[in-house]
């Protein structure tokens, strides 16, 4: 089979879209099958391959003691997948993306050169569309995965969070008239183009039950063309080495106490303030020393690291930036708890990677979370709309029960074994078969209008 994977960002970019692309390219390319990714270029130089160059790896900083401190090497770069770069309009967004231009020629031009048997992709906007054209013009089937609630990353937008912040005023005739055109977007507006964009594709994909059921309920997408199919996770997710985990316990001076780790980019979507005002928490409660390893980079991080001061938790929280994706299995591992207060996620591929680690996860039940977390089973959960201290006593439970810590970490792992990459690609291919076949029987069905709607 040959493939075209379409997608806005990729890296240098690093996030969950790329990361569940690139392992699902080099799994279908594992797997013997012909994959491309069309991706957009960035200023940054990339390489087909993970970057492992030592800026990338945590450096001694003047908050963490140097002594007893040993770089983490980074590992085996993974086999190249051919990408596609298209041409991006220079101005960056939140977060460090930049956006494809989906009238770039070119894109056309590779297409057309190169065969495909179907196309798979990961946004419904800008390459997206590029993908939709491409499918009615070429006659080849499209199928869509459903990343990102687009109605809640509205709040990455600086207006966006003023409304939000001033939802209890009454305000002005204007504010009130911006709170209400923000409710038509969330409510109306996405959902009716994502209803439309799904006409174009012969199948979904769907990465957890609640986000299928938004699909089907909130977006009304045909049930019987949507599939669940999870983003993966590398067999190396499961192989942390014990010397490295030990050098990071050592590191942070937690042989002996409370290590919590929490994965994810620096922006307002993710909810680190609210994860950092439930640490605060923590300490207060729990009165003795603990650490708390923030990976990750993005546009909020240094309003993050102020907030950090603000609360008295420099000697408890660091910031250790992006790493390597490779580079994370240890730092999974070494952790007592993997400790998350996003409400945003469709899956959150860094629950199952902690879950590998045989870490239990403690986090509010938000999207995509309560999909992967079952509370008292391989984690504990904490409502979403319950306050910062009431998540900060559910991370004390789980530390003051050594008996419970145990039971959730052997659930943790059997729970990761259902996300193995193998498995996924696996499904990925049956699903494509499927969608092939569906799709020449719907171009032969006289009347046929699934195909008739154009962005």
């Amino acid at each position: 089979m040959n493939i075209a994977l379409m997608t806005n960002n990729y890296k240098p970019f690093v996030g969950g879209v790329p990361i569940s692309v690139e392992l699902l390219a080099q799994g279908l390319q594992a797997a013997g099958h012909r994959v491309t990714v069309f991706a957009p270029e960035y200023p940054e130089k990339y390489e087909n391959t993970v970057p492992t160059h030592p800026e990338n790896c945590p450096q001694p900083s003047p908050d963490i003691p140097a002594a007893g401190y040993s770089r983490i090497p980074a590992s085996t770069p993974a086999p190249a997948v051919p990408v596609f770069r298209c041409a991006a309009f220079a101005r960056r967004f939140p977060g460090g993306t930049v956006v494809p231009n989906p009238l770039d020629p070119r894109i056309e031009e590779a297409f057309a050169r190169g065969g495909y048997d179907l196309i798979h992709v990961h946004h419904p906007v800008v390459l997206g569309n590029t993908a939709v054209s491409l499918s009615r013009k070429y006659g080849v089937p499209l199928v869509f995965t459903y990343h990102t609630r687009y109605e809640q990353y509205l709040c990455s937008f600086k207006s966006v969070r003023r409304l939000e912040r001033n939802a209890g005023e009454t305000g002005s005739f204007r504010l009130r008239m911006e709170r209400t055109a923000l409710s038509g977007i969330r409510d109306g507006i996405v959902p009716l183009y994502l209803h439309l964009f799904l006409q174009n594709c012969c199948q979904v994909f769907a990465p957890t039950g609640g986000i299928r059921n938004y699909l089907t309920e909130t977006c009304g997408y045909d049930p019987d063309r949507v599939a669940l199919l999870p983003t993966g996770i590398e067999d190396a997710c499961f192989q942390a080495d014990a010397e490295m985990v030990r050098q990071i316990r050592k590191r942070f001076r937690a042989e002996k106490i409370p290590l919590f780790l929490s994965v994810s980019r620096m922006a307002h979507e993710k909810n680190i303030p609210f994860l950092l005002r439930s640490a605060a928490c923590f300490k207060e409660l729990y009165a003795r020393p603990f650490r708390l390893l923030l990976i990750g980079d993005g546009p909020d991080r240094t309003e993050y690291e102020a907030l950090r001061s603000r609360l008295g938790l420099t000697q408890e929280v660091f910031f250790l930036g992006q790493l390597p994706h490779r580079d994370l299995t240890p730092y999974y591992a070494a952790a007592d708890a993997f400790f998350f207060a996003s409400r945003t996620e469709t899956q959150g591929i860094v629950i199952p990677e902690a879950f590998a680690g045989g870490t239990p996860v403690v986090a509010l039940a938000g999207s995509g979370v309560r999909d992967l977390v079952t509370d008292g089973v391989n984690g504990l959960l904490c409502a979403e709309t319950e306050s910062e201290e009431a998540l900060a006593r559910r991370l004390l439970f789980f530390t003051e029960h050594p008996r419970l810590q145990e039971r959730l970490r052997a659930q943790a792992r059997r729970t990761a074994e259902d996300f193995r990459e193998e498995a996924v690609v696996r499904k990925a291919i049956r699903l494509y078969n499927k969608s092939i076949a569906q799709y020449r029987r719907e171009r032969t069905r006289p009347g046929a209008g699934v195909w008739e709607f154009t962005l």
